[in-house]
């Protein structure tokens, strides 16, 4: 009989994202865009499917998002010493296209066997 797999703990993950140091898997970064990308489709396309929208329904969007920041981060900082490359590339996160190109890394490429020097 195979080892059975720990289940995955959403809360684990979270405060995981709060440690910026050490590695990440791409199946953790997969989840974190996952889970940031809910509020943000929620924003983009609530106001066309709720009649009657206002600032609550807007509110359902903002403060999960906002609660999700830090924690998504932290984990591409951790994704990119994964890759052997240096945190502050998580900036290009917040670059219009370039946000893409680094989050398709983030999610495909596999593990470095090197480690990054301090």
């Amino acid at each position: 009989m195979p080892p059975r797999r720990p289940r995955p703990n959403p809360a684990a993950a979270l405060a995981r994202g709060l440690d910026w140091t050490g590695r990440s898997r791409p199946e953790e970064a997969l989840a974190m865009a996952v889970l940031v990308a809910l509020p943000l489709a929620w924003l983009r396309w609530g106001p066309g499917l709720v009649e009657g929208w206002h600032r609550g329904h807007e509110a359902l969007g903002i403060v999960p998002l906002a609660l999700l920041v830090v924690p998504a981060a932290g984990i591409a900082v951790r994704r990119l010493a994964d890759m052997g490359r240096p945190g502050w590339w998580a900036w290009g996160l917040a670059v219009p296209w370039l946000r893409w190109a680094l989050l398709a890394a983030l999610l495909l490429v596999p593990p470095s066997q090197r480690r990054r020097a301090p």
